[in-house]
């Protein structure tokens, strides 16, 4: 199974569209025919899913229960900020006006691989972010080799 992966920095162009990396574009499935989910993320940016992913993720909401007001709103916040998108033969897509005011996006971005799905993120709330991140305290306590 391919994965996303790497760190772009993209400039959107007057329409709002930026380039999926094609290194990234590669990690697509031929079923998924182009095809991408934009939604709101978390920490303030925006996620990019394959349409398999994206199905993955809808038959996990739709596992959980609807009788708890925490679930009702995640389902609603990430399902209702869902954007359905297919790439131009560029691989550009767009980025609809309500997730560049969530994500604070104006022109230049960042694109980050999250191994299922894509990141795109303000470079400067990127940075604060992770401004205070440590890398071999969260490692040491999460991870072993």
């Amino acid at each position: 199974m391919a994965s996303f992966k790497g760190t772009y920095v993209y400039t959107l162009d007057p329409k709002n569209r930026f380039n999926i990396p094609a290194k990234m574009r590669n990690a697509f499935i031929p079923e998924d025919h182009d095809g991408v989910v934009l939604t709101r993320g978390f920490d303030q940016c925006i996620y990019v899913y394959s349409m398999t992913e994206w199905k993955k993720l809808e038959e996990k909401f739709r596992t959980l229960s609807i009788m708890d007001g925490n679930t009702r709103k995640l389902i609603r916040l990430i399902s209702g900020n869902a954007h359905e998108y297919d790439l131009d033969k560029q691989g550009r897509v767009v980025i609809p006006h309500t997730l560049l005011g969530f994500a604070q996006i104006e022109k230049e971005i960042l694109i980050i691989g999250m191994l299922n799905w894509i990141e795109v993120w303000n470079p400067k709330i990127y940075d604060e972010v992770h401004r205070n991140f440590d890398l071999e305290k969260t490692a040491e306590k999460m991870v072993s080799f």
